[in-house]
């Protein structure tokens, strides 16, 4: 049941993107093939556009040592042609379907009928996003080259963007949908395309100056996307090398016990006394007392241990 449900939302998804004519058979395939060719046109289109850019902002920034910031930016990039691209057809897949009430009649969980409509929405986003993160990743990788930490985290961030912009998308869909039912919706669709094609327009006009405002003023944009887009931030220096900040990203954090509340506080305390404390076990190491056995395929966790000025090793 599941991949008839998919397979009807990715069929409505397309004709939500190409609004082909349903009248005869083969006009319906001429158009199919039209939009199909027309789809891998803007999408060469985009990603060369886009591995321009990035290659006029790798070097310096990277120079500048803030190559965090070059993610940074291509993630915002990618959420904002994500918002831009996808906020109508979230709208249409979403809030404004007519099946509903059939679907619900029908023996068919509704968590099936909502992940039928999602997975459509979320691979179009993740197209979207890797129309602007895949060049972005390329151009790192062959004018600075990523470390061997960097790379699985810069595909790990493709996924953070895409359901970062996803969770955006039916935000702004939701609220589109409440406008749409106050005006005609052809009005609406008009100012949309116009103020798109506007926008585009602009950018592509002052592409250069763009670009050599963003390559001199890279202190600024780090200042900004700081305070106005931490997740970014996280992400950026995740790309880099620094996996924590990736985690914190996804919402995991590492904090020390000094950061917890008191509740927090009051619970690690209690778990060490009850749970690991009783296990602990020091031992003497030196002439007299060899190194402990370790067995062979079993996972040995050591770490170095300070109190009071002392330094210790700890091994689990």
């Amino acid at each position: 049941m599941m991949k008839a449900l998919l397979r009807v939302r990715f069929r409505a998804l397309f004709h939500t993107l190409s609004q082909r004519n349903q009248g005869k058979k083969g006009r319906g395939t001429g158009m199919k093939i039209l939009m199909i060719v027309l789809f891998a046109y803007l999408g060469v289109v985009f990603v060369g556009m886009f591995a321009y850019l990035f290659h006029s902002l790798a070097e310096p920034y990277h120079q500048a040592g803030l190559d965090w910031l070059y993610f940074a930016m291509a993630g915002l990039m990618a959420l904002g042609l994500n918002v831009i691209g996808s906020v109508f057809i979230t709208q249409n897949q979403l809030y404004d379907v007519k099946d509903n009430d059939l679907l619900l009649s029908m023996p068919i969980p509704p968590s099936r009928i909502l992940a039928s409509r999602m997975i459509p929405l979320l691979a179009l986003s993740l197209l979207f996003s890797g129309l602007v993160l895949g060049p972005a990743g390329v151009v790192y990788g062959i004018v600075v080259g990523f470390t061997p930490m960097g790379l699985p985290a810069f595909l790990l961030s493709i996924l953070m963007v895409t359901l970062m912009a996803q969770a955006i998308t039916c935000l702004l869909g939701w609220l589109l949908h409440q406008l749409l039912q106050r005006m005609n919706r052809s009005v609406a669709s008009a100012v949309y395309m116009v103020v798109f094609l506007g926008l585009y327009f602009y950018l592509y006009s002052q592409a250069g100056n763009i670009l050599t405002a963003m390559a001199a003023g890279g202190g600024q944009l780090a200042g900004a996307l700081k305070v106005w887009a931490w997740p970014l931030y996280a992400m950026g220096l995740g790309c880099t090398g620094e996996g924590l900040y990736l985690a914190a990203g996804y919402g995991i954090s590492c904090l020390n016990p000094e950061e917890l509340d008191k509740a927090d506080q009051k619970y690690l305390r209690q778990y060490f006394t009850n749970e690991i404390e009783p296990i602990l076990s020091p031992q003497i190491i030196d002439s007299h007392h060899p190194f402990p056995h370790l067995q062979n395929k079993v996972l040995h966790v050591g770490a170095l241990l300070q109190d009071k000025g002392k330094t210790v090793f700890g091994m689990i």
